[in-house]
């Protein structure tokens, strides 16, 4: 269903037509009440998901909200530009947002954005002030991590930053209550650390968390080829067997084919 059919398909509904009916009799006699009702539609859809609905009514609170107000409509339209692939005018929403109230959220956020488009010392220096505000904030830790994860590959210094890395995950999970979805990736990525510093017990000790939260087949392989660098050749042959009894597609075929290969082959 289009944006156009999901408005006509509300605007037919009894909820839409006694909206209709509140909304006359609010500027017939409550004008002030009528403009307040507005004002919370809009913050509804301001921090809601869907982010051009999210924009506009973002832009409406701006030129109608206090300094707090502003701070807070300039992060949730920030963000919402962010969804739509906009960084740019993320990035100047975020800083207007910074202009009015330095919250470490909203410092997060930016360094994400600065992040996604691999500006990575610039990412490090907005996390940094996010967590000079508040250390304990994990999510901040998770996204510093998930800066020098990103880093490493194509760096001459690979090996240090997949350390750092590690010791910034090592910190979000010490502080803790991060969401599940968060949580399970966190694993995944320090798990490819290890993995990276030939750290195996490590690594199987990362997936195995991970597949608590998610028992994917791709874990599932990549836990058996780490078995198999470990040179624990059962555990890696049961985790292959595991992925076997949850293939679905002929890529997942191909791909417990050449991990049973792995597995099996001589290690020199």
């Amino acid at each position: 269903m289009d944006e156009h059919t999901s408005h006509l398909k509300l605007v037919g509904s009894p909820w839409s037509l006694m909206g209709l009916l509140v909304g006359s009799l609010c500027l017939a006699f409550a004008p002030a009440i009528c403009a307040q009702s507005s004002s919370s539609d809009d913050w509804r859809l301001c921090e809601g998901a869907d982010p051009r609905p999210a924009v506009a009514a973002c832009s409406r609170l701006l030129a109608a909200s206090s300094s707090e107000g502003r701070a807070r409509a300039y992060l949730n339209r920030a963000n919402a530009f962010d969804d739509l692939g906009q960084p740019d005018r993320a990035l100047a929403d975020y800083d207007s947002s910074l202009s009015l109230s330095r919250d470490e959220y909203v410092f997060r956020n930016k360094g994400v954005t600065l992040y996604r488009l691999r500006r990575f010392n610039e990412a490090i220096a907005v996390i940094d002030s996010a967590l000079a505000i508040n250390p304990r904030y994990a999510m901040a830790w998770i996204a510093r991590a998930d800066v020098f994860f990103k880093m490493a590959p194509s760096a001459s210094d690979s090996l240090a930053l997949y350390r750092h890395a590690i010791a910034n995950y090592d910190t979000a999970f010490a502080i803790g209550g991060l969401p599940a979805r968060v949580e399970l990736t966190a694993y995944v990525f320090r798990s490819t650390c290890h993995r990276s510093l030939q750290d195996f017990p490590a690594a199987i000790g990362d997936l195995t968390s991970a597949l608590r939260f998610h028992p994917d087949i791709n874990l599932y392989l990549v836990r058996a080829r780490t078995y198999a660098d470990n040179g624990d050749a059962g555990p890696a042959q049961a985790d292959v067997d595991t992925a076997s009894a949850l293939t679905r597609t002929p890529t997942d075929s191909t791909l417990v084919r050449e991990t049973r290969e792995y597995v099996t082959r001589p290690k020199k």
